[in-house]
């Protein structure tokens, strides 16, 4: 006699687990649209510009720039697997190029991904260039694999 109210609250189990099995793939499910169109608007956003007809284009190459980490300081030791540094292709008309400082520009990878130390992680090498040049930028690697360690303590 004591078996179907058991019997009853098995089934409640099962179908609060369906439930909760069903709203846990629709919240996914709309995490992952929701980063889809981010990433959408963020390619949009920083879409190279498109070719001016009648403006000749030329193209600045740079070996053996270093790349940084950028990230809070003091908190890890961070190593770049090699390369420690990238080469890069800078084009776009020939008056805009003549306006790129070659030591203003600076290649590097965003650190701050990495969250915990002994973690390696492969990052997209990024250019920084005056904010209003609009020029297609290369990188030779794209991407380059770091990883990081618990910084010595007593250092400067």
């Amino acid at each position: 006699m004591d078996e179907a109210p058991n019997r009853g609250r098995h089934v409640m189990s099962k179908l609060g687990l369906k439930f909760l099995a069903l709203l846990l793939g629709a919240m996914a499910w709309y995490l992952i649209q929701d980063a889809i169109r981010i990433e959408s608007a963020q390619r949009k956003a920083t879409r190279e510009p498109k070719a001016q007809k009648g403006v000749a284009t030329s193209v600045l190459h740079l070996q053996n720039q270093p790349i940084l980490v950028l990230s809070r300081p003091g908190v890890w030791e961070w190593f770049l697997d090699p390369p420690m540094a990238a080469s890069v292709w800078i084009e776009g008309p020939a008056s805009e190029l003549d306006r790129v400082e070659v030591a203003a520009v600076r290649l590097f990878v965003d650190g701050s991904v990495i969250t915990h130390p002994g973690e390696y992680a492969m990052l997209p090498v990024r250019v920084h260039l005056p904010a209003d040049l609009r020029l297609k930028v290369e990188t030779d690697p794209v991407l380059v694999r770091v990883a990081v360690k618990p910084a010595l303590k007593g250092g400067p």
